[in-house]
């Protein structure tokens, strides 16, 4: 039953799309690095942009196909 009702929210995010986007997300932020600070962003930066991306995006589309 658990792993029913997962599947349904699962079907919400299409990951695919999340995944091909997150390049993007990874290109602004070094450019957003190098522009202001000069230096690469650090590693943990990069997770918190991913986490950030991931849970935002897949969040949207998740409420954009129960509205």
């Amino acid at each position: 039953m658990v792993f029913e009702r997962m599947a349904i929210y699962a079907d919400f995010v299409v990951l695919k799309h999340t995944v091909f986007a997150i390049p993007f997300a990874y290109l602004g932020t070094f450019l957003a690095s190098m522009l202001s600070l000069n230096s690469f962003p650090t590693i943990y930066v990069l997770l918190w942009v991913g986490l950030a991306f991931f849970g935002a995006r897949s969040g949207a589309m998740a409420i954009n196909n129960i509205v």
